[in-house]
C-alpha cells in the first residue's frame, strides 16, 4: 500500500501559492509563479482558469468547515492569495451551498487589506498583548 506523507493532507497543500503552482505544473507540465498563473487566467487561458477555479472550490470547502467547527461571525482571509480577486471575490456564493441556511446567514467572509503581512502582524500583536495570569 502506498501512502502519502502527512504534510500532503494539510490545507495549504490544496489552497496556497505552492498548491497553485503545483496544480498548474501537473496540468500543463510548465513551471509558473502564482503571479504568472493569475495573469494567464486573466488573459483567458483555460488551464490557468481551471487551476484558480479548483483552488476556489477547495477554499470554499475549507471555509465551510471552519464555519461548521467554530460558528464564527466573521472570517477574514489573509495571506498572499487574498489579493487574487478571482480566488476570493464572491467566495460566499461558493460557501453557501455547503452550509445550512442558519450557518450561512450568520457568517461574513471578507479579505484583509494587509494581505501577506496579516499573519506576521497578528503574531507580533499576540506577543505584545497582555501577559497571561
Amino acid at each position: 500500500i502506498r501512502t502519502r506523507p502527512a504534510e500532503s493532507y494539510r490545507y495549504e497543500s490544496f489552497v496556497g501559492g505552492k498548491a497553485m503552482m503545483g496544480s498548474f505544473r501537473r496540468r500543463t507540465g510548465k513551471h509558473k509563479t502564482t503571479h504568472e498563473i493569475v495573469e494567464e487566467a486573466r488573459a483567458g487561458r483555460r488551464d490557468a482558469q481551471f487551476v484558480i477555479q479548483e483552488m476556489r472550490q477547495y477554499l470554499a470547502i475549507g471555509l465551510a468547515n471552519i464555519v461548521r467547527a467554530y460558528d464564527p461571525e466573521i472570517i477574514i482571509i489573509g495571506g498572499g492569495l487574498s489579493g487574487i480577486p478571482a480566488l476570493t471575490r464572491g467566495i460566499t456564493a461558493d460557501v453557501r451551498p455547503l452550509l445550512s441556511e442558519r450557518l450561512y446567514t450568520e457568517v461574513h467572509i471578507v479579505t484583509t487589506s494587509l494581505r501577506h503581512t496579516a499573519g506576521m502582524l497578528g503574531g507580533a500583536a499576540l506577543t505584545m498583548g497582555p501577559k497571561p495570569r
